[in-house]
């Protein structure tokens, strides 16, 4: 037999090792759990079956028991409505005033009698051929006023049934009305007897009242059970070739009647196991039909998930080359489907990661090339929106210690753009000096925290005020709100960085910002506040630089008044030299143009071209004449000392022409010496 094409295994399914693995693997786990069920359900369904038919053998037997109980019943009813109107004097059940009643006693009584207490018979119906004897205990039943049942057994005829109630003592003492139950009511009509079944009835004595069969009756079996249970129970027997199971239910209608009577119900064990026997045949060509369906299936999925797993592999391997824009069309309606469609979710995850980790680093890149802080808050404003999605940003920077001033805003919808000379300030305090926490930026200042605020018109943390008068003013409408701290390189709070999202404008729906977002933006926020403390950094190292320049040209200014503050007007007269040779557009300097950084270099070198003069003496600088000098004035002491040691000399030289004529000269001299 042909196969369909799309059960033929080709080439291609043997050179796989996934199929052969995957057919493999199904046919050990299909056979293995399939023959373990098989088993399992074959033993459980078949000990079912015997349940099953065990159990509607019990059923029949005690539907018969119920069956006699029931007609045993409706005898005694009659035999009550015969005794009531015996006890009134009616004692032909024609005169009665229930209509039929004399048929209906025909229908279920052979005869019913009359009989006292001296033997006397007076036949009511029919005729009861032979009158029943009973015994002591029989007697103290009737006398409590319950309906005796009777049985008689002969061996040349089956059993006869007497029913046999006890007249109101008023009427005559010891007056029995006996009824010969008719064979035929008791043990026939439908629902007793089946043409499947035999049943047999015994009574307490172990003798049969009836059978539907005139054959052999198990009943050294069934007094051999009934020792063990004698309530209920089955057991099997066998006749010759045939094999038969047996239910028995002992029908107790002592109370009632007196009597405990055993309904016995036989089948052939071939009819009885008969749905055992077809599911014997029937369930291994199912097994086996299951197999070859599960085989041949197994090889239609197992070829037509090839082309899914390959369109996977192949897509896979774009991925390890780093080809992210690589996607699979996979349209089988089951798993292979869900599994392509998860393929493409994630090949598109890693390419819009891919995506914003290079925007992301040409960000970083950026920012860190960038000296300009205008443009760098721009940039970092762009970046933001670029890498979330989102609608506008703000950036504010901390001015003081209580407020932070809009450095700028871009809102795209609506083309707002906001920027200092706005004036939007946010107060950290309130009059009081009390945290202003009710606002979300303040919030994120002084708690050093990013705020992620779902949609800012539902919050019931921050005030709203200031989002809804901007979109009254502007027609805006905002939604959600992320905001991020700015820290600089000593983790100090410089500023923060805040996204907005717009509503979606057909149904009002917030689009709040995912927490990939908040760590994407917290990022980004890092690299601007090291990027704005570079660039305030290198601004403070500019200008340290250029006061130290302005104070070395001030002070050799300072140091040679005589120059006429030379190194001031140097920087001066050679910029707007510059600037004129940069702006000629003929001649030979047409070509010639300065930047801005070389004609910071430019002042800076007129600056300095005089800082020699620090290491150059002062009196080789700084002279009034040519003949000015710097005198070291420890001469001018030596000199002052050599003075008075001189006219101390000529004082004493005059003092010795003086005493030629008063002292002696020895006395001068000492005089001198003691001067010295």
């Amino acid at each position: 037999m042909k196969l369909p094409k799309s059960l033929r295994m080709e080439e291609t399914f043997f050179r796989s090792r996934v199929a052969r693995r995957i057919f493999l693997l199904f046919v050990v786990c299909a056979l293995i759990p399939l023959t373990v069920l098989a088993y399992f359900s074959f033993s459980q369904v078949t000990k079912n079956l015997y349940s099953q038919a065990y159990g509607r053998l019990h059923e029949s037997s005690k539907t018969s028991g119920m069956t006699i109980f029931e007609r045993l019943l409706f005898l005694e009813t009659d035999l009550n409505r015969l005794t009531a109107n015996l006890q009134k004097g009616k004692e032909d059940p024609s005169a009665y005033s229930f209509p039929g009643f004399r048929d209906r006693l025909a229908n279920r009584f052979s005869g019913v009698a009359l009989m006292n207490g001296n033997g006397g018979i007076k036949s009511l119906l029919g005729k009861v051929p032979v009158l029943p004897r009973w015994g002591k205990d029989e007697q103290d039943f009737l006398d409590s006023g319950k309906t005796l049942v009777l049985s008689r057994v002969s061996a040349d005829k089956e059993a006869t049934i007497y029913m046999i109630k006890a007249l109101d003592g008023r009427r005559s003492p010891n007056e029995f009305l006996v009824g010969e139950i008719d064979p035929g009511y008791l043990w026939g009509g439908e629902g007793f007897l089946s043409p499947l079944t035999q049943i047999f009835v015994l009574d307490q004595s172990r003798h049969v009242l009836f059978s539907s069969s005139g054959g052999f009756l198990p009943l050294d079996e069934m007094r051999s059970v009934l020792r063990e249970n004698p309530a209920m129970g089955r057991f099997a027997w066998a006749d010759g070739d045939g094999s038969y199971l047996t239910s028995y239910w002992t029908v107790f209608m002592v109370p009632r009647f007196g009597v405990r009577w055993i309904v016995v119900r036989s089948q052939s064990r071939a009819d009885v196991l008969a749905p055992v026997s077809n599911f014997r045949e029937i369930f291994p060509l199912l097994v086996l039909l299951t197999f070859l369906i599960a085989v041949l299936l197994s090889l239609g999925q197992i070829r037509r998930s090839l082309v899914p797993i390959e369109m996977l592999r192949e897509a896979t391997r774009k991925i390890a080359a780093k080809k992210f824009d690589s996607r699979v069309t996979i349209k089988t309606g089951d798993e292979f489907e869900e599994l392509g469609d998860s393929f493409n979710r994630m090949a598109m995850s890693l390419e819009n990661y891919l995506n914003t980790m290079v925007t992301l680093n040409s960000i970083g890149i950026a920012l860190s090339a960038e000296k300009d802080n205008n443009r760098l808050l721009r940039l970092t404003l762009k970046g933001a929106k670029e890498i979330t999605g989102s609608d506008g940003s703000a950036l504010y920077l901390l001015a003081g210690d209580s407020h932070l001033e809009l450095s700028v805003m871009e809102i795209d919808s609506p083309n707002i753009r906001l920027d200092r000379k706005d004036r939007v300030e946010v107060s950290l305090y309130d009059a009081g000096h009390t945290p202003n926490v009710r606002d979300a930026i303040a919030y994120s200042v002084l708690n050093d925290a990013t705020v992620n605020i779902p949609d800012v018109y539902r919050s019931q943390e921050f005030d709203p005020s200031f989002y809804r008068d901007l979109d009254r003013r502007t027609g805006h409408n905002t939604s959600a709100l992320l905001i991020v701290p700015l820290k600089n390189h000593e983790n100090e709070i410089v500023g923060v960085l805040q996204l907005i999202k717009t509503r979606k404008r057909a149904s009002g729906e917030a689009m709040p910002f995912s927490e990939e977002d908040q760590r994407l933006l917290e990022t980004l926020a890092s690299e601007a506040a090291v990027a704005l403390s570079k660039n305030r950094l290198i601004d403070d190292f500019k200008e340290l630089f250029d006061s130290l320049v302005e104070l070395i040209a001030t002070a050799i200014d300072k140091k040679s008044p005589y120059t006429g503050d030379h190194c001031r007007r140097v920087p001066e007269l050679t910029l707007m030299l510059a600037e004129a040779v940069s702006d000629m557009n003929e001649g030979v300097f047409r070509d010639f143009t300065l930047s801005k950084e070389e004609l910071y270099e430019l002042k800076i070198a007129a600056l300095l071209h005089d800082c020699g003069k620090v290491t150059t003496p002062v009196h080789i600088v700084d002279k009034a004449t040519r003949l000015e000098t710097i005198v070291d004035r420890i001469r001018l002491v030596d000199m002052r000392f050599e003075v008075v040691k001189r006219d101390v000399q000529i004082a004493s030289l005059q003092k010795q022409l003086a005493a030629f004529s008063e002292r002696s000269v020895k006395e001068i001299m000492e005089e001198r010496e003691r001067t010295k």
